[in-house]
């Protein structure tokens, strides 16, 4: 453990040898592994790791306390670099890159059992590889991430700042396979990438796809299974699968629901939910042309983001019994991102310096006003009266009057007697008043 600094004086030249700021009981490398190892996984278990690992003692709470500030020191400086950038826009630099941006939500349980959205984009470089069987596959590497708790249309200027480090506006191609919700397209995708190719997620377009079978040839039996399988071999194979799926759909929405179609609370008439299941695919009819987007090499799943949420929320965020407060979620979520992206070497000193920077305000506020203080204290007595000595205001009380005593009734028993306010003093004949007799031996010497 790093020696405390000298109360009164400052630092010592040891201090200032190991880097130690006022007032700060860690080196800035002890201060880096705890936070860094209170990311990875439980306050408890980072303080035990913390002195497994370099035989410094430190408590939960400290891991607690010191994380979330750097958190917050975080969530500073990502903010005011998003400023920057938005004011003045790097250049763009071209490259001849296949770039993917993916987004999506998990939930996220808060203190008081209310659940909430945590949302999630993936940024990573689309390249073409081969299995084990030769056959060209595409793939997805360099990962990175952008995490925040926070409404769509701020988290599409959150994930601005990762795409600008990405060069996402220098890529050849951008792509970006999501599911249908619309917060993405809405406010994310028209906001960082544009220019991007809309592809729907395969496997959710699929979900759909079971819906609408269990709808018109009815929950039970083969025939819905059989009939999925067929739309989703024509979209992934054939060039006019979009229009050959397109017009099935129409048919089984002419045709109607079979009258077993299941019913839920949230949608009580089969017609209605066929409709807008059918709906939803001609609004995204771009979106499903498989085919060519396999031809051309784009990825037609969303899968990176969806295992995001295993790799950056669900280990630190979604253990059995966590909860937590809206206050502390951003800070370790943004810490989740920066470990995720391997940033910490470039992140930690400038968490560091703006951690030290606070804290020289902090100290520097409280020297003001305890100056200030004196001053007023040590001023002269005004003209005609004493001198003016600050002090708390303390709120006057008004003395609640005596309630009307009532006569005692004539059946009521008779008043107890008051203890009185003092101890009453021992007997004459108490064990403390006699007088203390010293052995013989004491009464020799």
């Amino acid at each position: 453990m790093a020696p405390a600094p000298t109360v009164g004086a400052g630092f010592s030249p040891l201090d200032a040898e190991l880097g130690l700021a006022p007032q700060q009981r860690y080196t800035p490398r002890v201060d880096e592994t705890l936070v860094a190892l209170s990311v990875e996984t439980t306050f408890g278990r980072a303080v035990t790791l913390l002195g497994r690992l370099t035989g410094v003692v430190a408590s939960a709470a400290t891991a607690r306390r010191r994380t979330y500030a750097a958190g917050e020191a975080a969530l500073v400086l990502e903010a005011r670099e998003l400023c920057r950038i938005e004011a003045d826009p790097p250049a763009v630099r071209p490259t001849a890159t296949v770039m993917q941006l993916s987004a999506d939500a998990t939930k996220v349980q808060l203190v008081g059992g209310e659940w909430t959205d945590v949302k999630l984009a993936s940024l990573a470089q689309v390249v073409q590889k081969h299995d084990q069987d030769g056959q060209p596959v595409v793939a997805a590497v360099d990962l990175t991430y952008a995490v925040r708790w926070e409404p769509a249309a701020q988290f599409g200027r959150t994930l601005t700042l990762e795409a600008q480090r990405r060069n996402l506006d220098g890529a050849a191609t951008v792509v970006s396979p999501n599911d249908g919700a619309r917060w993405i397209q809405d406010d994310v995708v028209d906001l960082v990438a544009p220019q991007a190719v809309r592809i729907l997620d395969e496997a959710h377009g699929a979900e759909h796809l079971g819906l609408i079978g269990q709808l018109v040839h009815g929950p039970t039996g083969l025939t819905a299974p059989d009939w999925v399988a067929r739309q989703r071999t024509a979209l992934l194979d054939a060039e006019d699968g979009p229009a050959r799926v397109l017009a099935e759909l129409d048919r089984c929405r002419a045709a109607g629901p079979h009258p077993a179609a299941p019913r839920t609370a949230a949608d009580p008439d089969p017609a209605a939910t066929l409709a807008r299941e059918v709906t939803y695919f001609h609004k995204r009819a771009d979106q499903i042309r498989y085919a060519a987007f396999r031809r051309l090499g784009y990825p037609i799943g969303s899968g990176c983001v969806e295992s995001g949420h295993g790799v950056v929320i669900a280990p630190r965020c979604k253990r059995a019994g966590m909860r937590w407060a809206p206050a502390h979620l951003n800070p370790l979520l943004v810490l989740r991102g920066i470990d995720a992206n391997n940033r910490w070497v470039e992140i930690a000193p400038a968490i560091w310096e703006e951690l030290q920077t606070g804290s020289r305000q902090t100290r520097r506020t409280a020297q003001q006003q305890r100056r200030a203080l004196r001053l007023l204290q040590s001023a002269p007595p005004t003209a005609g009266g004493p001198a003016v000595v600050p002090c708390l205001e303390i709120p006057a009380v008004a003395t609640p009057a005596d309630p009307p005593i009532a006569p005692p009734a004539a059946t009521a028993a008779p008043p107890r007697p008051r203890p009185s306010p003092h101890r009453p003093r021992p007997a004459a004949n108490h064990p403390w008043r006699r007088p203390f007799h010293h052995p013989p031996q004491q009464r020799a010497s």
